[in-house]
This record gives structure tokens, C-alpha cells and sequence, in this order.
């Protein structure tokens, strides 16, 4: 584990640049066996992290391609998994999977893989939901690419709080002005430029 201390440092560190926050509390646990892991769970065959509580857990980098990852992807997952812990501490409540999936993927990966297909969010209220479709992955993240393009980062932080008290639509409303959906037809228009 000590082998990947600078790559978690690195990924704390733009998380708590993202958010603003600095929790103290966060951990790392790298799996060696990812097979005994995820045995009989629903987990897809090419996952490689998650988050549990206040730990991310992850598969050893030396493991990713056995798993359909690229290594050189290591720190990108490790981000993208811690970024769930930060979002738990700031919303402390459950929300929509593409809120939370989308805006890790976008702070990890951000929008340089396009999406194959549109989907629309509302069908992407839970990770039931979720694994219907294609790489939903890819559209959520560029969803949020292009409200921190067209609204910045703060706004992206204030819907993140606005959703403690208010129903998903309420807050996307309340922040940013619009319905979600007609900030989904605009972001749809823009990706069909591309």
C-alpha cells in the first residue's frame, strides 16, 4: 500500500481543491485478490474500485488489465472513488446515481470520452437503473462538463448543498435556473456539434 501513498495524496488532494472540504478521516485499501472480493456481489466484471464508508477500496494497478482497465487509469479510479466519499460529506442524503456517478467521473476523467448514446437522467435514479444502459458513464460526465462550462464550479458546489434540502429538481432549479431537463436539451444540442 505504501507503493501508492503519492498517487493517493495526489487524488485527496484535487478532491479537496474540487469541493473545498478537507476530511481527515479518509482511507486506502488496495485488493490483492479482486475475485474474493467481489464474489457472489452484483458487481460488473470490470470494476476495479468503490468506496466504502470512508475507505476507498481498489484493485492493485499491477491487476487493472485482467479487469479491462489500462494501469496508466490507477489514479484516475482511485479520484473518482474518493470523490463519492466527499460528495457523502456534503449531501447527507441519497440522491440520483447520475448526480453522483456523473460528477465523479467528470472530476476524474473529465468529458474526453463522448458518449455512444443519449440517455435520459431521469431513467438514472439508481444503480439498477444504471446498469441498463451503455456507459452511462461517459454522458453523465459530460453532462457536468458542460454545467461547469456554462456555470462554473461554485454552482456545481451549491446544487451539491441545495439537494440536503430539497428534492433533486427543486435544487437543479433553485441553482441553476432551469429544469433539468431543458439544461439536458441544451447540453444534447452541444454534443451533436462535437
Amino acid at each position: 500500500m505504501k507503493k501508492y501513498t503519492l498517487d493517493f495524496k495526489k487524488s485527496y488532494r484535487k478532491a479537496s481543491s474540487f469541493f473545498g472540504i478537507k476530511p481527515k478521516d479518509i482511507k486506502l485499501k488496495i485488493i490483492e485478490d479482486p475475485e474474493k472480493i467481489f464474489r457472489n456481489k452484483k458487481i460488473p466484471w470490470y470494476a476495479v474500485g468503490f468506496y466504502y464508508k470512508n475507505t476507498v477500496v481498489i484493485v492493485d494497478k499491477e491487476l487493472f488489465p485482467s479487469r479491462g482497465h489500462k494501469k496508466n487509469e490507477f489514479s484516475k479510479v482511485m479520484l473518482h472513488e474518493m470523490c463519492h466519499i466527499f460528495i457523502k460529506k456534503i449531501v447527507k442524503k441519497k440522491i440520483p446515481v447520475w448526480i453522483e456517478e456523473g460528477l465523479c467521473q467528470f472530476i476524474a476523467f473529465g468529458d474526453k470520452i463522448k458518449p455512444k448514446s443519449f440517455v435520459d437522467l431521469e431513467k438514472l435514479e439508481t444503480y439498477k437503473d444504471w446498469y441498463n444502459w451503455n456507459s452511462p458513464y461517459a454522458y453523465c460526465s459530460n453532462f457536468f462538463s458542460y454545467l461547469h462550462k456554462n456555470y462554473g464550479k461554485r454552482k456545481i458546489l451549491e446544487f451539491l448543498e441545495s439537494l440536503n434540502k430539497n428534492k433533486p429538481e427543486n435544487a437543479f432549479v433553485e441553482v441553476f435556473g432551469e429544469k433539468i431537463k431543458q439544461a439536458e436539451e441544451q447540453f444534447r444540442k452541444e454534443m451533436k456539434k462535437c
